[in-house]
């Protein structure tokens, strides 16, 4: 499952990126709250979606009844927007 590491890295990695060029508009390595941001959001939803995948190795999450109610309850109010005003 090295390749599931490997998406999530690369994702993140984009997903700072592209936070920084939003904030200052070029592409570079710095210290970007933005992108910072950006990559810790896209880790923790790679995590959520990570743990519903893990749930199972041979089964889709959909053919799967009634297994762990709490972490299909709670999987979507993670990922919801936790700020207020919005």
């Amino acid at each position: 499952m090295a390749y599931q590491g490997l998406a999530v890295s690369v994702l993140t990695l984009i997903s700072y990126f592209v936070g920084h060029f939003m904030e200052s508009g070029v592409w570079e390595i710095a210290n970007s709250p933005d992108g910072m941001t950006m990559a810790f959001l896209t880790l923790s939803m790679a995590e959520i979606v990570h743990s519903l995948n893990m749930r199972s190795q041979r089964n889709s999450i959909f053919t799967l009844k009634g297994q762990n109610k709490a972490l299909n309850l709670a999987a979507p109010g993670l990922s919801g927007p936790d700020y207020p005003g919005h």
